[in-house]
């Protein structure tokens, strides 16, 4: 799909933008995660829950230990340089010079949970990460679509929508978004 948008845009513009790259250790790891919930730092979050059917919203403080419990699903999208080379292709597109995409997809046949990770930068910063965690078992299958949203390296929003099913059970289905309210 991405491969199609890229020749699409090449062949209305007609010409190709250079793009800035980002620098070697910009990209998403649990290194970064850490960094970025330090830099976050003491905020308060307004938070959305919904399960099921049933919705409910709260505002509270979180410091930098309970932002990175709330932002746990999000360190399983960790990643080595050596797995990103192995069992991955990377495909990127660009909007402009300043703001471009680098997706992540796992290769077929690949035994690994996390089956795409994607990070869009502007003028060479993460400003947001988006990935997809499956598991599928024959008892157990979950699945997660993950958005981190960046402003200044730290925390502006995230998103986090789940799937679960066991072997005779029902599917549970959760999504939580969590929103940085300014002061």
């Amino acid at each position: 799909m991405n491969k199609i948008y890229l020749i699409s845009i090449l062949l209305v513009s007609g010409c190709v933008q250079q793009m800035d790259t980002p620098s070697s250790n910009a990209f998403f790891s649990k290194d970064f995660l850490k960094k970025t919930v330090q830099q976050t730092g003491t905020s308060n979050f307004s938070k959305t829950v919904h399960f099921n059917q049933e919705q409910e919203t709260k505002t509270f403080t979180l410091d930098s230990l309970a932002l990175q419990k709330e932002l746990n699903p999000f360190y399983q999208l960790n990643l080595t340089k050596e797995e990103l080379i192995s069992s991955f292709t990377k495909d990127s597109n660009s909007v402009d010079n300043k703001r471009y995409t680098i997706v992540y997809t796992k290769k077929e046949g690949t035994p690994h949970h996390i089956h795409q990770l994607e990070e869009t930068f502007k003028n060479k910063k993460i400003v947001k990460i988006k990935g997809s965690i499956i598991h599928n078992t024959p008892l157990f299958f979950s699945e997660k679509q993950l958005e981190l949203s960046l402003n200044e390296g730290a925390v502006s929003s995230y998103s986090i929508f789940a799937k679960q099913c066991m072997i005779g059970q029902d599917t549970n289905t959760f999504h939580i978004e969590g929103k940085k309210v300014l002061k």
